[in-house]
């Protein structure tokens, strides 16, 4: 009888103690739930900032690349009409 209710408190100890690893591994998930999370938030805006500045930059190739057009074609007009 005494081996028998040291086998139920050893079961019940046991049962708590997967009860308590139950708990901290969900509480690890929703940890690393956050931390992801965090972690997804950060790089959302580092790319939003990125993007930003990436159609900035095309805006300015545009205009330089427009301007280097129009010296090019004021240029050959120019010399087209010293050719005459």
């Amino acid at each position: 009888q005494v081996l028998l209710r040291m086998k139920e408190n050893e079961i019940e100890y046991l049962h708590k103690e997967i009860s308590c690893l139950r708990n901290e591994l969900q509480f690890l998930n929703m940890q690393e739930k956050r931390l992801a999370c965090e972690r997804y938030t950060e790089m959302h805006e580092e790319l939003s900032g990125m993007k930003g500045r990436s159609e900035r930059e095309i805006q300015s190739l545009k205009e330089h690349l427009r301007l280097a057009m129009a010296a090019l074609q004021e240029g050959q007009k120019l010399g087209n009409s010293l050719d005459h």
